[in-house]
């Protein structure tokens, strides 16, 4: 039935749906919604304009790269709440612009599934919050310092090795400060 019933009444997106990428990037930028979607191996396969425009980071550019090239956030290198729950909703987090601006946000997102009930990835909205970061997000020194690491490895597309040369580090110091900060 493709998702519409008798007359006027629609019946609920099959389990499997996966929102058209198209008809989202419209949507998004029509509503300057920030927002992005991942695969199942969290690499992402859409963004919205208000997303790229919020962290500095082009859709082309993000196309393909895991999700933590976009949101730059240390607290999601720990786990994916939206993997691990199923849902996240309106979670109070930090992310990173690409020029190192700490941007506050609160994040919500939903796991896609595909027909046999696996997850076929994930849709991630974030909203800008006013002020400082949220309380429990990371703030100061610490936390430039952990932004410039990700930033580091998300260039070097996890080569430590790289990362820690591009940093002016020595491999182990580089492994050190990625324990430290959760990363």
């Amino acid at each position: 039935m493709n998702g519409v019933g008798a007359g006027n009444t629609r019946t609920p997106a099959p389990p499997g749906w996966i929102p058209d990428l198209r008809s989202l990037e419209l949507l998004g930028d029509l509503g300057q919604v920030a927002w992005f979607q991942v695969d199942g191996d969290r690499n992402v396969v859409a963004m919205s304009g208000a997303m790229a425009d919020l962290t500095g980071i082009g859709r082309e550019e993000a196309l393909g790269r895991p999700c933590i090239y976009v949101s730059r956030c240390h607290e999601c290198l720990r786990g994916c709440g939206v993997f691990e729950r199923g849902w996240l909703l309106r979670h109070p987090l930090t992310l990173y612009a690409d020029d190192g601006r700490e941007i506050p946000v609160a994040k919500s997102g939903q796991v896609l599934l595909d027909a046999a009930g696996g997850i076929a990835g994930a849709l991630e909205v974030v909203v800008p919050l006013e002020g400082s970061p949220p309380e429990g997000a990371c703030a100061g020194e610490d936390t430039r310092e952990s932004a410039r690491i990700v930033q580091a490895l998300n260039a070097t597309r996890y080569n430590r090795t790289e990362a820690a040369r591009m940093l002016g580090m020595s491999r182990t110091t580089l492994w050190r400060k990625m324990r430290e900060y959760g990363i």
